[in-house]
């Protein structure tokens, strides 16, 4: 509410629309005084005349919806005809301000009130215009199944597992298994490929994965399934510096094995490895003498499949075993 043209003998009253009004009811006096003067209007503002110069005057205004459906009177703004009397800290609307001492040409600019739409993140918001008390929820970023699964480099000792990128990935989980075992064996890899190795020829294995975001994973992929190759001098996993010889002989018991494993080969034994079935190297055991039997300690291993890598007078095997 603010006053303009304030001459000393006239001034205009002005104040903001309000949804629903079909009129206004303006009443204004002097200061003090016991009578009300009545003014009913359509527009949102009404010139009040025969005013006397000097004077202090008040006045106030009420919307009138119809149907005898009327607001409660607005505040009482005072001002003194033929004066301005509008400042930027006298707690009301008036002269030019745009808002309640703020705005027009003499006052510091209105704050911006949070909205839903003004394209930015205020008041209580969690996010652009979205979340808080006001605004409607945020959208949550999609934490999407991975896609595209592929198996490629397929060869009797090792494959290679491959997936699409899905946008706000953290990192995927890859499980694996021979087709028939109850237990899944799982990697995490920030990349989208894993190879796995060493597996064993003319066994059939099924794979998934998942992706991991900041809170959340998706669900499982569908399972691919691929058979490893035949074993042949070319396709079995070598070394620079040991070579596939079928001379090497190996027999592990007991089986399955719960803390000890014993290894009983036709040559003498160099090193050991064991690894799960994604080939990640879980132990390494260095044989000294020329022995061709030994005991490995697998207690902390979990209950489930596992390699083992033998190499014997520069020779290779690998075999599998379960742990209990």
């Amino acid at each position: 509410m603010f006053v303009t043209s304030n001459t000393g003998t006239e001034a205009t009253l002005n104040w903001g629309s309000v949804p629903n009004a079909k009129s206004y009811n303006v009443q204004f006096r002097p200061q003090g005084g016991k009578t009300w003067k009545n003014r009913n209007t359509t527009t949102t503002s009404t010139t009040v005349t025969k005013l006397k110069n000097g004077t202090v005057y008040e006045w106030r205004v009420q919307a009138d919806c119809g149907n005898t459906n009327t607001s409660e009177w607005s505040v009482t703004v005072i001002f003194t005809a033929g004066q301005s009397t509008s400042t930027c800290n006298d707690g009301i609307q008036n002269g030019n301000e745009t808002g309640i001492d703020c705005g027009g040409t003499t006052c510091p600019a209105c704050p911006i009130e949070p909205t839903c739409s003004d394209g930015i993140q205020n008041g209580n918001e969690t996010g652009v215009d979205c979340g808080g008390s006001d605004c409607v929820a945020c959208p949550t970023a999609s934490c999407n199944t991975p896609t595209g699964l592929t198996t490629s480099n397929i060869t009797a000792t090792r494959a290679s597992l491959s997936w699409n990128a899905v946008n706000g990935a953290i990192n995927y989980s890859v499980q694996i298994r021979p087709v028939g075992n109850m237990n899944w064996v799982e990697n995490v890899t920030k990349n989208t490929f894993l190879r796995v190795q060493p597996v064993i020829a003319g066994t059939t294995y099924e794979w998934r994965v998942r992706t991991n975001c900041s809170g959340s994973s998706s669900e499982w992929s569908a399972i691919v399934t691929f058979t490893a190759g035949s074993a042949s001098r070319g396709d079995l996993e070598s070394r620079d510096d040991v070579v596939l010889n079928t001379d090497l002989r190996a027999t592990l018991y007991p089986s399955p094995a719960s803390s000890i494993l014993n290894v009983l080969t036709n040559q003498s034994i160099e090193q050991i490895e064991i690894a799960d079935l994604t080939g990640r190297i879980i132990q390494q055991h260095t044989i000294k003498g020329s022995a061709t039997f030994t005991s490995i300690d697998i207690s902390g291993l979990s209950a489930g499949y596992y390699f083992l890598r033998i190499q014997a007078n520069q020779q290779v095997r690998i075999e599998k075993f379960v742990k209990e």
